[in-house]
Protein backbone atom coordinates (compact mmCIF):
# COMPACT_ATOMS: atom_id res chain seq x y z
CA UNK A 1 0.00 0.00 0.00
CA UNK A 2 1.19 3.42 -0.75
CA UNK A 3 -0.13 7.26 -0.40
CA UNK A 4 0.86 9.45 -3.00
CA UNK A 5 0.35 13.11 -1.85
CA UNK A 6 1.68 16.59 -3.81
CA UNK A 7 1.48 19.61 -3.81
CA UNK A 8 2.26 21.43 -7.16
CA UNK A 9 0.87 25.03 -7.96
CA UNK A 10 1.00 24.30 -12.27
CA UNK A 11 -1.80 23.00 -13.65
CA UNK A 12 -0.25 21.19 -16.56
CA UNK A 13 2.79 19.47 -13.88
CA UNK A 14 -0.08 18.89 -11.91
CA UNK A 15 -2.44 17.08 -14.15
CA UNK A 16 0.25 15.08 -16.15
CA UNK A 17 0.93 12.95 -12.00
CA UNK A 18 -2.50 12.88 -11.44
CA UNK A 19 -2.81 11.14 -14.97
CA UNK A 20 0.33 8.92 -14.01
CA UNK A 21 -0.98 7.90 -10.70
CA UNK A 22 -4.26 6.64 -12.37
CA UNK A 23 -2.79 5.16 -14.71
CA UNK A 24 -1.04 2.72 -11.91
CA UNK A 25 -3.99 1.50 -10.87
CA UNK A 26 -4.18 4.21 -7.87
CA UNK A 27 -7.43 5.33 -6.38
CA UNK A 28 -7.86 9.57 -5.72
CA UNK A 29 -8.98 9.73 -2.43
CA UNK A 30 -8.71 13.85 -2.01
CA UNK A 31 -7.77 16.08 -5.05
CA UNK A 32 -4.29 15.99 -4.49
CA UNK A 33 -4.21 12.62 -2.57
CA UNK A 34 -3.89 8.72 -4.15
CA UNK A 35 -3.88 5.33 -2.50
CA UNK A 36 -3.26 1.73 -3.45
CA UNK A 37 -1.38 -1.06 -4.10
CA UNK A 38 2.14 -1.12 -5.88
CA UNK A 39 4.83 -3.28 -6.31
CA UNK A 40 8.33 -2.52 -6.16
CA UNK A 41 9.45 -1.41 -9.25
CA UNK A 42 6.24 0.42 -10.34
CA UNK A 43 7.01 2.62 -7.33
CA UNK A 44 10.28 3.48 -8.21
CA UNK A 45 8.54 4.28 -11.69
CA UNK A 46 6.55 6.84 -10.29
CA UNK A 47 9.70 8.35 -8.29
CA UNK A 48 11.65 8.69 -11.12
CA UNK A 49 8.62 10.03 -13.16
CA UNK A 50 7.97 12.15 -10.44
CA UNK A 51 11.52 13.54 -10.13
CA UNK A 52 11.65 13.66 -13.85
CA UNK A 53 8.98 15.99 -14.09
CA UNK A 54 9.47 18.33 -11.19
CA UNK A 55 13.28 18.83 -12.24
CA UNK A 56 12.61 19.77 -15.71
CA UNK A 57 9.17 21.28 -16.48
CA UNK A 58 8.76 23.01 -13.23
CA UNK A 59 9.27 26.21 -12.06
CA UNK A 60 8.80 26.25 -8.73
CA UNK A 61 11.04 25.02 -6.35
CA UNK A 62 8.73 24.38 -3.17
CA UNK A 63 6.45 21.91 -5.52
CA UNK A 64 6.51 18.61 -3.72
CA UNK A 65 5.31 14.84 -4.22
CA UNK A 66 5.30 12.20 -0.67
CA UNK A 67 5.14 8.54 -1.56
CA UNK A 68 4.44 6.90 1.69
CA UNK A 69 4.81 3.60 2.19
CA UNK A 70 1.59 2.14 4.70
CA UNK A 71 1.24 -2.00 5.78
CA UNK A 72 -1.98 -3.01 5.08
CA UNK A 73 -2.39 -3.46 9.02
CA UNK A 74 -1.69 0.16 9.18
CA UNK A 75 -3.80 1.12 6.39
CA UNK A 76 -6.88 -0.87 7.57
CA UNK A 77 -6.77 1.18 11.00
CA UNK A 78 -6.70 4.38 9.11
CA UNK A 79 -9.14 6.71 11.21
CA UNK A 80 -11.57 9.05 8.63
CA UNK A 81 -13.46 11.81 10.37
CA UNK A 82 -16.07 12.95 7.16
CA UNK A 83 -17.04 11.13 4.32
CA UNK A 84 -14.73 7.78 4.27
CA UNK A 85 -13.43 6.55 0.97
CA UNK A 86 -13.62 2.40 -0.06
CA UNK A 87 -10.72 0.84 1.58
CA UNK A 88 -11.97 -2.59 0.48
CA UNK A 89 -11.78 -1.34 -2.99
CA UNK A 90 -8.10 0.11 -2.51
CA UNK A 91 -7.12 -2.80 -0.99
CA UNK A 92 -8.24 -4.59 -3.87
CA UNK A 93 -10.32 -6.43 -1.98
CA UNK A 94 -13.51 -6.27 -3.70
Amino acid sequence: MIYVIYDISDDKIRKKVSDKCLNYGLYRIQKSVFAGSLNSNRVDELRVFCENILENDNKNENDKVYIIPVCKKCFGSLICVGDEFDKDLITDNK
